[in-house]
């Protein structure tokens, strides 16, 4: 390979004889002549330039820094080497460099990629005040793929993300398994999505779990609503005012179920004082219902019916078979089919059991002859008019302890009979029995009253002629 050595300070000139100002001296060049070839061979071993390479046309020489090949290639006293144009390697030849040896790509090493000894890194370092560059990867092949893989937790390497430059969605893989993806509705989850912190949605379908872990919410705004159920028929939100729990569907109930054994369905509100406490407790342990006044029980019911504590005050009307209590009963009106035993009952309305109102006597109207009594007649007035002439009583008609009570509104007496008294029949003051089958006189616009006294007995007190 010619070598030309341009440098000014570096031309010999050798004169014809010495010192004939011509040029160099003998001494002086052979001196520059030394310099020149030591700086060369430090070049050439710096520039690892071996024996078999073949350089054609190539001219080295020195710029006063460094050395430079008239292919743009520089080494310096520093052991840099620049290059002014392409770098080509051939099939199978590598760029081999050391732990945090870096590539630094520029015009200030902005991006820097190296092995630091224990990772592999590809670094953005724009200096400030820039520190404005992004690390952009691209693929202009058409329908071709990005991806990042790493190893597969078995020895190999699998994908983790592809970027699909065929169907445009992002894939987020777990072991090479597809967990996530973006589509041109929105993302597709495969699997349960577990949240430690705040969730926030425009649209989200999910088609396995949502799991949360301790202490995160499910924060939503007022009147957005938890939907559920295919129709959306049931739902739960605040309105800006209150808490709602609504069945918005066309059929079914709204059920609240414990299975925890021995466990309570509680419902809690204000105490009056600021605080909270129960108004309605389902207690799994005694199987009752209790209903409390701030807290303090007024109400509960037991295997045998209810009770309350304190008094019981009605506006309209109660309907029982047995009422049991140890303080007052207000009501308007009470009915039963049964007793009622308390202490105090006080009704602005009526009073009834199964013959009906106990507090005013219920007139019936007696146009036929004969007439039975009819059964469960017991505190009734039957007003005898024209068209009767016979009230019939049978065995079994009254209860022991009850009262009938008959007018004769007629201008003429009317008969009362009755059959099958075995204890017989008695007018008061009388001391003889009228016998178990037998009638009596009603005086024209008489009054009797009759008092079942026991079984099978009677006992008349009126107007009667006999």
């Amino acid at each position: 390979m010619p070598l030309s050595i341009l440098n000014s300070d570096n031309v010999l000139n050798v004169g014809t004889v010495a010192n004939d100002n011509t040029g160099d001296n003998l001494r002086t060049a052979g001196q520059k002549i030394n310099v020149n070839f030591e700086a060369l061979d430090s070049a050439i071993a710096a520039l690892e330039i071996l024996p078999e390479t073949a350089v054609t046309n190539s001219t080295i020489r020195y710029d006063g820094t460094g050395w430079v090949s008239t292919d743009g290639l520089k080494v310096d006293g520093s052991d840099n080497t620049t290059v002014g144009g392409n770098i080509t390697f051939s099939d199978s030849d590598d760029l081999i460099m050391p732990d945090k040896s870096v590539i630094k790509l520029g015009n200030s090493a902005e991006l820097q990629i190296y092995h630091d000894g224990g990772n592999n890194r590809i670094r953005g370092t724009a200096p400030a005040p820039t520190d404005d560059g992004n690390i952009i990867i691209e693929n202009y092949v058409n329908d071709a793929d990005v991806t990042i893989s790493t190893d597969d937790g078995s020895g190999g390497i699998t994908n983790y993300i592809v970027v699909e430059g065929s169907t445009g969605e992002v894939q987020l893989n777990h072991y090479g398994s597809q967990k996530f993806n973006t589509t041109s509705t929105g993302v597709n989850v495969t699997g349960n999505i577990a949240v430690s912190g705040t969730v926030t949605a425009d649209g989200l379908t999910v088609g396995g779990n949502i799991t949360f872990s301790d202490s995160d919410d499910l924060k939503m705004p007022d009147k957005s609503q938890i939907k559920l159920g295919n129709a959306d028929d049931f739902l739960i939100y605040y309105d800006g005012t209150n808490g709602r729990i609504r069945n918005v569907g066309t059929s079914g109930g709204i059920a609240i179920e414990n299975y925890v054994n021995d466990a309570d369905v509680t419902i809690s509100t204000d105490d009056g004082l600021g605080g909270i406490t129960n108004y309605i407790r389902a207690d799994g342990s005694t199987g009752e219902v209790q209903l409390n006044h701030y807290g303090s029980q007024k109400f509960n019911t037991d295997s045998t019916g209810v009770n309350v504590t304190g008094n019981i005050a009605v506006s309209g009307t109660v309907t029982a078979v047995d009422v049991t209590a140890s303080g007052d009963v207000t009501a308007v009106d009470v009915t039963a089919s049964g007793d009622v035993t308390a202490v105090d009952v006080t009704a602005s309305g009526t009073i009834q059991d199964a013959q009906g109102n106990v507090r005013a006597l219920e007139r019936t109207a007696v146009t036929t002859t004969p007439f039975d009594l009819p059964a469960n007649s017991s505190g009734k007035y039957f007003s005898m008019s024209t068209g009767s002439s016979t009230f019939t009583i049978d065995a079994g008609d009254c209860e022991v302890g009850q009262i009938i009570t008959i007018f004769n509104f007629n201008n003429a007496s009317r008969t009362i009979s009755w059959t099958n008294m075995t204890n017989g029949v008695y007018i008061a003051g009388h001391t003889t029995s009228l016998g178990t089958n037998g009638s009596t006189t009603l005086v024209a616009k008489g009054l009797v009253t009759i008092i079942n006294d026991t079984a099978d007995r009677l006992i008349m007190n009126g107007n009667l002629s006999s």
